[in-house]
């Protein structure tokens, strides 16, 4: 028998994207999976549209916020009533192309903490599968927003980090490939991530980013060495925000001696100052 897959969805206010969310996962042709939605305090017509849907569909089980609570609590409270033996998720703006789960199903191994796939186009078509360690997680997030995982490992390590306000995932992918190992990303494209530009997403908030950077390094520091910090910083922010780079401190970049940071950092200082 297929072994069961949990996948968690939150929403909030975005009741015509969470239908195509939704029909993604409910068209998988792998079917046995289980839909968990926790719907964040929405007030437009989700609410009404999921619990019409519930009756329809044995798989799907649904929570609500009385109040916003954000992602990461509701990703957690989906994640501690998961069912399967695997578990990803779904963003409500994105959605599944058909083969997501099967792809997974047959591509898991026990010796990678966790999948995930190339929607997020890091690999190019011609590089092979890329296996991922400690050592490369700890530079940028090349994972992406979602994984397959045991459901298991991911409650063990206790979900998602409720006090970042951004970078939960990568903050996440790093405490699952430091504690379970390397994990495995596929060069396929196995999810649609509508990334358009009318709509609000935390990843463009620098505020937020820069607030959970320096966060994720308290936090992470035992981990880091002083020019890896700053690296990590310049490799964030090098391309959005002058002022972030300059908060890297000029007395942080002479202690750390490194001619390559120090290079980098008044490269991209005297590449802003100069547009």
């Amino acid at each position: 028998m297929s072994e069961l897959v949990s996948i968690y969805l939150i929403t909030r206010d975005r009741r015509e994207l969470l239908e195509r969310a939704v029909q993604s996962v409910l068209n998988q042709s792998y079917k046995n999976c289980e839909l968990l939605i926790v719907d964040d305090a929405s007030i437009d017509d989700t609410s009404k549209y999921l619990q019409n849907l519930a009756k329809e569909n044995n798989s799907l089980r649904l929570f609500r916020n009385t109040k916003p609570k954000g992602a990461c609590y509701s990703r957690n409270l989906a994640i501690k009533n998961a069912n399967g033996k695997y578990v990803t998720g779904l963003d409500d703006d994105d959605y599944f192309l058909p083969d997501r789960i099967k792809e997974f199903i047959q591509a898991y191994d026990t010796q990678y903490s966790f999948l995930s796939d190339n929607s997020n186009h890091y690999l190019k078509d011609n590089e092979k599968n890329r296996e991922i360690f400690f050592k490369d997680i700890k530079m940028t997030n090349l994972i992406g927003n979602q994984i397959f995982i045991e459901t298991n490992r991911i409650k063990k390590i206790g979900g998602f980090d409720e006090s970042f306000s951004a970078m939960q995932d990568y903050e996440l992918w790093f405490r699952l490939i430091k504690r379970f190992g390397p994990s495995l990303k596929l060069n396929k494209k196995l999810q649609v991530i509508d990334d358009s530009l009318n709509r609000k997403r935390i990843s463009l908030d620098y505020k937020k980013k820069l607030e959970s950077l320096e966060a994720f390094l308290i936090k992470h520091q035992s981990d880091y060495s002083n020019i890896e910090q700053i690296e990590l910083r310049l490799r964030t922010f090098k391309r959005n925000n002058l002022s972030i780079i300059k908060n890297i401190g000029f007395s942080e970049i002479l202690y750390s001696w490194s001619p390559k940071i120090i290079f980098r950092y008044f490269f991209y200082i005297l590449r802003h100052k100069t547009r």
